[in-house]
C-alpha cells in the first residue's frame, strides 16, 4: 500500500461527501485497480463499500447517472413547493385572526 493510494481514497471520498459521484467513483476504482494484488486491502474494502452505495449503481451508458440528476432536479421543485404551501397557509392564518 502506497500514500498514492492513500491520497486517491482521500480525494474520492471528498468528491463523494461534496455530491460529485462522478469524480469520486473516478478515484475510487483507481484505488480499486492499484490495489487489485490484494483485494483484502483495507483500504480497497472501503473504497468498495463507497462504491457499493445506490448512488454508484448505473450502467456503463450512463443512463442512470443522468436520471439521478433529473431525481435532484425534482427534490428542489418540491421544496420549493413545500415553502409556497407554507406561504398560502400564513396567509390563510393571518387571515383567519
Amino acid at each position: 500500500m502506497d500514500s498514492d493510494t492513500e491520497h486517491d481514497l482521500f480525494i474520492g471520498k471528498i468528491y463523494d461527501a461534496m455530491g460529485d459521484y462522478e469524480n469520486a467513483k473516478t478515484y475510487l476504482n483507481k484505488v480499486l485497480s492499484e490495489t487489485a494484488t490484494d483485494p483484502e486491502c483495507e483500504l480497497a474494502n472501503e473504497a468498495k463499500q463507497i462504491l457499493s452505495r445506490p448512488v454508484y449503481a448505473s450502467d456503463d451508458d450512463g443512463e442512470d447517472e443522468d436520471e439521478d440528476e433529473d431525481e435532484d432536479d425534482d427534490n428542489g421543485d418540491d421544496e420549493d413547493e413545500d415553502e409556497e404551501d407554507e406561504e398560502e397557509e400564513d396567509e390563510l392564518n393571518e387571515k383567519n385572526e
